[in-house]
């Protein structure tokens, strides 16, 4: 008899010898190795956007004030980072809004202008977040990146990110 995927199976009044077999079957992990990170010091690049009042940099974080619809934070110059490099992007962060709408708009190459196309959507929660974007979903997202543009919500409050990383996906083979 086949129990198929299990985890535990239970055999009770065994009267005679049995065989049995048992397949295990590998466990594949992802592993996760930064490209770049973003820290957020005096020196940051990051400004602010849309209805974002105010961003400053302190402690190693990025604090943000939007007074409503469309805040956002830029990326103006160009990262220069290699998009075929980058399979994952992860953005740490506490949303101190109602709003959990999330989106990634990116330019290179592919897609010189933000756009709906060269972006990527998610949804946050209220409070602390991250975030793990995974680039293979949008074809354009290839060439290298040149801007960035993060709308944390689309709403009135307050944010912290904590970091922003780009990062490689390998698969490993675990016992």
């Amino acid at each position: 008899v086949s129990y198929g995927p299990a985890y535990k199976v239970v055999l009770k009044n065994i009267a005679t010898n049995l065989d049995i077999q048992v397949k295990f079957a590998q466990k594949i992990v992802e592993v996760f190795t930064p490209v770049y990170a973003e820290t957020f010091d005096a020196e940051t690049k990051w400004t602010k956007g849309g209805h974002m009042e105010s961003i400053e940099v302190a402690g190693g974080v990025l604090n943000a004030v939007s007074t409503g619809g469309d805040p956002n934070i830029n990326y103006p110059e160009a990262f220069g980072l290699n998009c075929d490099d980058i399979d994952v992007i992860r953005v740490k962060f506490v949303n101190n809004t109602e709003d959990t709408r999330f989106q990634i708009f990116f330019t290179n190459e592919a897609n010189p202008g933000y756009s709906e196309a060269g972006s990527f959507r998610a949804t946050s929660v209220v409070g602390e977040n991250e975030l793990v974007i995974y680039t293979a979903e949008n074809e354009l997202w290839t060439g290298t990146l040149a801007n960035m543009r993060i709308d944390l919500a689309n709403g009135a409050g307050s944010f912290v990110v904590d970091s922003i990383s780009f990062e490689t996906v390998t698969y490993e083979v675990v016992k």
